[in-house]
């Protein structure tokens, strides 16, 4: 954990704003940046929607991190290598020759990572390899419904987008040590000032501090970094 603590409107923004860049640039770790606490009673689903949000970013592979992701399971499940960019460029033909490809790596991803608790999480992450299919998959990821035709489309559970606390931080940590086993990351909390506080009296930098404790303690590895 770090935290960067001075008065508002010193850089602490600009700083973790060049963090972000050399990540991009460079590689090194994946970056989560949350700097928006529109609903402090509903932090843990808030925070899951902004994780998905974070990971549609490109990353120093020129692709979304998601789709980073997805193509570090297939490589797991078919021990080979393959770039992001070429994956994708044949993903789409390959699923129009077999329209049970997603159904098929993820059983074959199951079979090497037994640890895995949710197996429609890792087909969700596999689908934001078609272009067609991205947006639905992390719509579905961060707990926002889809259409019933769309999520029997893609194999997927109605999600409830009245998930609750336990439900959602369940999820992040899912994703979060999923990512920890292929990448480093880094979760940002940003502009925490203000006397905004939720209905038990906690201020917005108290319920961050709540959560980053949360992660600290069910997370395998990551760092988490407070803007204070």
């Amino acid at each position: 954990g770090l935290t960067i603590k001075a008065e508002k409107g010193l850089g602490k923004s600009h700083i973790i704003s060049r963090i972000r860049h050399r990540l991009q640039d460079r590689g090194g770790a994946w970056f989560i940046y949350m700097s928006d606490y529109s609903n402090l009673n509903r932090i843990k689903p808030e925070f899951l929607n902004t994780l998905a949000l974070s990971l549609k970013q490109v990353g120093c592979q020129e692709v979304m991190q998601w789709q980073e992701l997805a193509t570090d399971l297939v490589n797991t499940a078919i021990n080979r290598n393959i770039p992001p960019i070429n994956l994708m460029s044949s993903f789409a033909e390959k699923l129009n020759r077999n329209q049970n490809l997603v159904e098929q790596l993820t059983e074959r991803i199951l079979n090497v990572k037994s640890d895995i608790d949710n197996p429609y999480l890792i087909q969700a992450i596999l689908w934001t390899l078609s272009k067609a299919h991205a947006p639905f998959a992390i719509n579905w990821i961060s707990g926002k419904g889809l259409s019933k035709l769309k999520a029997e489309q893609m194999g997927l559970p109605s999600a409830n987008e009245d998930e609750g606390d336990a439900e959602a931080f369940e999820r992040i940590c899912q994703i979060l040590n999923l990512i920890s086993s292929y990448n480093p990351f880094l979760v940002c909390f940003d502009q925490l000032e203000g006397t905004e506080s939720n209905d038990s009296g906690f201020t917005k930098a108290q319920v961050i501090a709540n959560l980053g404790m949360d992660l600290y303690n069910s997370l395998h590895s990551g760092v988490i970094l407070t803007a204070l």
